[in-house]
């Protein structure tokens, strides 16, 4: 039943993103040709979606921006005079820009560590969610009164247009009503995120994650001694899973995430410039709990 659901929610997704596009003189069909790498041109596709596409340039500079952080500059103009089209119309890089893309690449790579995996930034973020659970929990099993303007803040179906609605004012008022509610968890909480009292990090070698499993019972009892809900004073994060931001990390032979740079797409950039193998996915858990608890879950993990 619920895959009946999500794939009849899917098809009116789809259906509203092609009515958008014909109202501004798209044709849907064409877009997502592209988008998929149809018949349309290779080219098309790469500078849509690859490791140098125009969605990349754009966030990379406009987040350094908004950020303040220096590390996410680099010199757009110089790739983009450098960007050449093969015969096969496969995108490569001449040699004036390579050292312009490793620049790129590292800049990447940078907001990647600093930014995106910053530890306050996931942590918030965690946060956020646990506030959002147990406000929905509080919600579906109190019969707590609660504006329609934010129901769906705590739905787990929001459809389309109604995420499209919610802003940062939003979540921000929504969160100082809630913390009015008769709820200790949900107050402490609340009280954490405006008050900036985050939890802490704790980072864990994924090879090593197998002793979050048989710590459970010692873990858990350090919660309970202190009157903690696990559910929602602990949280854990696996970096490598994240795919959002990843760094360039190609495979040799992987041709859709490469970047070339000869005319038969048949070297990768970082076979020439060797700095670029250093740049890699961080293989770790981040693990989020009270700072009281923080020295006690190290003992049992160490």
């Amino acid at each position: 039943m619920i895959e009946k659901i999500n794939i009849k929610k899917m098809i009116n997704i789809r259906k509203a993103r092609g009515m958008i596009l014909l109202e501004n003189g798209f044709e849907p069909k064409e877009v997502s040709e592209i988008i998929t790498s149809g018949t349309i041109p290779k080219y098309l596709h790469k500078l849509i979606s690859s490791q140098v596409d125009v969605d990349r340039f754009d966030y990379l500079l406009r987040d350094a921006l908004m950020t303040g952080n220096p590390h996410g500059r680099y010199d757009l103009e110089r790739i983009l005079h450098t960007i050449r089209l093969n015969d096969s119309d496969e995108i490569y890089i001449s040699k004036g820009g390579w050292y312009a893309v490793e620049h790129y690449l590292n800049c990447r790579y940078q907001m990647h560590k600093q930014v995106y995996y910053h530890h306050s930034t996931m942590a918030a973020q965690e946060l956020l969610y646990k506030i959002i659970e147990r406000a929905r929990y509080i919600y579906d099993n109190t019969g707590i009164s609660l504006n329609e303007k934010f129901i769906p803040l705590i739905k787990e179906d929001v459809d389309l247009k109604e995420f499209l609605e919610i802003n940062d004012s939003d979540i921000l008022i929504f969160i100082k009503i809630i913390r009015q509610w008769n709820d200790k968890i949900l107050k402490d909480l609340s009280n954490r995120f405006f008050n900036r009292r985050l939890f802490k990090t704790f980072r864990i070698e994924k090879r090593e994650a197998m002793k979050l499993y048989e710590s459970k019972e010692k873990i858990d009892s350090i919660f309970n001694k202190r009157g903690l809900d696990k559910n929602y004073y602990c949280s854990h994060v696996d970096l490598s899973s994240k795919r959002a931001y990843k760094p360039y990390t190609p495979k040799p032979k992987d041709k859709e995430n490469a970047i070339f740079i000869n005319s038969d797409c048949s070297v990768e950039i970082s076979e020439k410039i060797v700095s670029l193998e250093a740049i890699a996915t961080p293989d770790e858990i981040l693990l989020f709990l009270p700072e009281n608890c923080v020295n006690e879950v190290n003992e049992v993990l160490l």
